[in-house]
């Protein structure tokens, strides 16, 4: 019932989203393509010039793949930190759960409409216990490092990279375990409208196989809305929900909110405070920040 309904909800927000677009083309943006020509004149050897460059867009920033890709011949280095915390109690026996995990990201414009994403992922997970029952009090804690996985992915722009109302992409994405980990590869479509009063909500659906001792598939959808407060700070809500075919597993996903700050055009900060739902970690909070060369 509940993935029924999630899938619903989902479902009706994309439909509101491609009406709106379709209906009314509310943004026409030339600022980035107005006087650059045929920015498909680039490439890796060739770069996009600096006046010609789109707005920075983080990997992370709203945990959302981007519809639109990094220019053509730049680098962008991106440096996000994720804190989950979970706490749970047994008898008189608590625990508590901190997973610090460090995602730094390095994307390379190849071509106009075509970057390439890797993300090294590392992790230190903290488990702390604590028994506070009658006069037997003691506290254990456990503390490993791991480096998880290699992430590479690719991002495809079909339309909407320099301007208009909507942006679609294709991402093939792909898991690398190092230390025993899952193996994960498969596909997301980012999806973006421009709304009225510098709105933009964007909605991403993955699918993914998902190897850990079986193979099973995985959806993902992210749904986020995004608002333009000025040129240079942004807000956005997010929400992001994860099922899977194993019957023993049930659905789990992220709620939250966050800001960004474009400190110069090629340097941008965020952050953002989520919450979990189900099977995910009680708290979640992210912070990065992104450079484009």
């Amino acid at each position: 019932m509940r993935k029924t309904c999630l899938t619903l909800i989902c479902t009706s927000l994309l439909s509101m989203a491609a009406t709106a677009a379709f209906a009314d083309d509310y943004a026409t943006d030339n600022k980035a393509s107005g006087n650059c020509g045929d920015k498909d004149q680039y490439n890796l050897f060739n770069p996009t010039p600096d006046n010609c460059l789109r707005d920075i867009a983080p990997r992370f920033r709203t945990t959302a793949w981007n519809a639109t890709t990094l220019d053509a011949g730049h680098i962008q280095f991106e440096a996000a930190d994720f804190i989950y915390q979970n706490s749970d109690r047994l008898f008189s026996i608590r625990h508590n759960q901190v997973l610090n995990s460090f995602a730094p990201t390095v994307s390379v414009g190849l071509l106009n409409n075509v970057d390439f994403h890797v993300t090294p992922a590392f992790s230190v997970i903290s488990d702390t216990y604590r028994n506070s029952f009658g006069g037997m009090r003691w506290s254990k804690n456990h503390t490993t490092l791991n480096m998880d996985s290699v992430n590479l992915a690719s991002t495809i722009n079909l339309w909407g990279n320099d301007g208009g109302a909507t942006a679609f992409g294709i991402m093939p994405v792909m898991q690398v375990p190092v230390t025993g980990g899952q193996w994960i590869g498969g596909v997301a479509l980012p999806f973006s409208v421009n709304l009225p009063q510098q709105f933009t909500l964007s909605y991403v659906p993955g699918f993914y196989l998902t190897t850990q001792g079986a193979t099973y598939g995985q959806f993902e959808h992210a749904v986020v809305l995004d608002e333009a407060f000025t040129d240079k700070v942004h807000g956005f809500i997010n929400f992001t929900a994860i099922v899977t075919s194993r019957s023993s597993q049930d659905w789990w996903g992220y709620a939250g909110f966050g800001a960004s700050y474009q400190l110069t055009r090629n340097i941008e900060a965020y952050a953002s405070m989520r919450f979990g739902f189900e099977g995910a970690y009680d708290l979640a909070p992210y912070a990065g920040i992104a450079w484009r060369f």
